[in-house]
């Protein structure tokens, strides 16, 4: 049986950072989102948006997107639980 996870803590882990799990980039922010290369896939030039507003990304070349625990999802390759509670453990 699967256990629900509390709606609380999926919020709660919404507000960490998707750049945590991005090496440092040395573009500048621009009109609130910084832009890294995309671990998604082979990127010559950073296409990866991170938008700090809402804690959200676009990948302008992939076109991949969604929220830090999607990032998580994809980068992982991990379930929605699996992702909520590596999120939880790296929250500050």
């Amino acid at each position: 049986m699967i256990k629900k996870i509390d709606p609380t803590l999926i919020e709660k882990v919404k507000s960490v950072p998707i750049e945590n799990f991005l090496p440092p980039s040395r573009h500048h922010r621009n009109n609130g989102y910084q832009m890294y290369s995309c671990p998604f896939h082979e990127d010559r030039k950073p296409s990866l948006a991170v938008y700090t507003k809402n804690n959200s990304f676009y990948c302008f070349s992939c076109g991949r997107h969604g929220d830090n625990i999607t990032f998580i999802m994809e980068l992982c390759k991990a379930s929605f639980k699996e992702a909520v509670e590596f999120l939880e453990k790296h929250e500050h």
